[in-house]
């Protein structure tokens, strides 16, 4: 958008003394000494297309390295390999049960494929995440001290999509219907909430109302800090 908009503006200039000015007399009458005068507004477009193309450069030159600082970057996970698919229960008409026992059916299913490292379930997309309403026993404005997203997933997780667990462990078949509710934070998350102490056994309340059926939150115990 700058380069068109930089582009516009020098030819806007020129276009318009060309209109006004007789071309062949300004050239033959521009010459005086054996150098070419130039009209002050010819020098102010000048300098200003040097002004805007030096802008430029050094804009892509910004942009250029800021891009390769941001593929070097550490993001704690590594999407590349990954294959992302869908299920879609348009005309089934299944139970809460029924969904879940084709759900473990999808996941073993994908695991049994030849090059397949690992698989899991998640509610969102590769690059969606959720937003929700947290609580933290001890702190009294969550939001105020960032935006946390969240993602529901199954055991399988973490492996499958290159993400380390640095602290305490990932989810695994101990983690059902009818145990305490867990959860694991990223290590920048267990940073901002608790900066002094081990997040491993702490209290996050989280509102999951379309998943669990009840709109009061839910206490679930930090088992794993992540990258």
């Amino acid at each position: 958008v700058c380069a068109v908009a930089t582009t516009v503006l020098v030819a806007l200039g020129p276009m318009r003394l060309a209109g006004r000015t007789d071309l062949a007399t300004m050239m033959m009458g521009g010459v005086r000494d054996g150098g070419q005068r130039r009209s002050p507004l010819q020098s102010v477009l000048l300098a200003s297309q040097v002004a805007f193309s030096v802008v430029l450069l050094v804009g892509a030159a910004l942009f250029v390295r800021s891009f390769g600082n941001a593929r070097s970057t550490p993001l704690g996970y590594d999407a590349r390999p990954v294959v992302e698919a869908q299920r879609d229960l348009r005309g089934l008409d299944l139970t809460p049960a029924q969904k879940k026992e084709l759900n473990r059916q999808l996941i073993e299913a994908a695991r049994a494929i030849p090059g397949v490292i690992d698989a899991a379930e998640a509610n969102s997309g590769l690059f969606s995440t959720n937003t929700t309403d947290l609580r933290v026993p001890g702190i009294d404005s969550v939001a105020a001290l960032g935006r946390f997203n969240f993602q529901v997933a199954s055991s399988g997780y973490f492996a499958t999509m290159n993400t380390r667990v640095l602290r305490g462990r990932a989810f695994d078949e101990r983690d059902r219907v009818g145990t305490q509710p867990v959860a694991l934070v990223s290590e920048s998350m267990a940073n901002v909430l608790w900066p002094d102490e081990d997040a491993i056994g702490k209290c996050i309340e989280v509102r999951f109302s379309h998943l669990e059926g009840t709109a009061q939150p839910t206490c679930r115990s930090i088992i794993g800090v992540v990258e």
